[in-house]
């Protein structure tokens, strides 16, 4: 996809970004796209946090709940955020479970927040459970979870979850290493998907700007998930058109395509 050319004034200020990944998966599973997050959009700073027992705290217990995950990031964000970004206008990106802890952060933190970004995420009292996590992508789960070999486990996935070959061809390494380096372990991986099958979307209506981006081709939660969330709290809503649930490692340009558009459009 041709980028187009960017105003050097579009976005002067300096604004904090958190990034958030999804179910047993690192900050570094974001590979690069932090970085070229930063180069993209003038003045931001991006701080990617790990879900306790992912990534770097793998010796950490995952919490049981959304709510739990959401007080410890935010716990994490201020106090080992340097004053100064600490003070700029900040914003959240979460993608999966991460859109899930994105969500509730919004609801009940709203005044840390100028605005958030979910990315192919759901909730239980929205969705049903058959499009929160599709019954195929259980069983491929179940025999991923069965392959010893790291490797091919994470090549697997990343089939799973993206659709572009080359881009899951230059992620593979990473992965690969990071399956090795920092591995989730069965009961943090349980309690993660514990605490995403109890998420429940809060009554109360966002205080702060939300945008919701889905992809139109992912095959582990139905796009409808992001859709009817963005309808019952009247968020902006964006679809790629032929990316993967893995909307970062597809097509990590559009997103921040998406997200510089939303933020002209809400004068953020």
């Amino acid at each position: 996809m041709e980028k187009q050319p960017k105003s050097p004034s579009s976005f002067p200020q300096a604004t904090s970004w958190i990034f958030i990944r999804g179910m047993v998966r690192a900050a570094a599973h974001w590979g690069d796209y932090p970085q070229q997050f930063e180069q993209s959009v003038p003045g931001a700073i991006v701080s990617c946090l790990e879900i306790p027992g992912n990534g770097k705290l793998i010796d950490k217990n995952s919490p049981l709940t959304v709510g739990a995950m959401t007080d410890a990031l935010r716990q994490m964000y201020r106090t080992r955020t340097p004053d100064d970004i600490l003070g700029l206008p900040t914003f959240i990106v979460g993608m999966s479970l991460g859109g899930m802890i994105v969500l509730d952060y919004l609801s009940r933190y709203p005044d840390d927040l100028c605005g958030a970004v979910t990315i192919n995420t759901s909730a239980g009292n929205v969705n049903p459970v058959y499009r929160r996590l599709n019954p195929f992508a259980l069983l491929s789960f179940a025999r991923i979870g069965m392959t010893r070999n790291p490797r091919q486990r994470e090549r697997k996935i990343l089939e799973l979850t993206a659709q572009s070959e080359p881009r899951r061809a230059a992620a593979l390494d990473n992965w690969s290493e990071l399956a090795v380096s920092a591995p989730v372990n069965l009961t943090n991986s349980l309690r993660q998907l514990v605490a995403a099958a109890r998420f429940r979307l809060p009554e109360n209506l966002p205080r702060k700007p939300l945008l919701m981006l889905n992809s139109a081709a992912d095959r582990i939660a139905h796009p409808s998930c992001s859709r009817r969330i963005a309808e019952r709290w009247h968020a902006d809503l964006k679809t790629n058109p032929y990316a993967g649930h893995d909307l970062p490692i597809d097509d990590p340009e559009w997103i921040t395509e998406a997200i510089q558009e939303w933020r002209r459009s809400r004068k953020l």
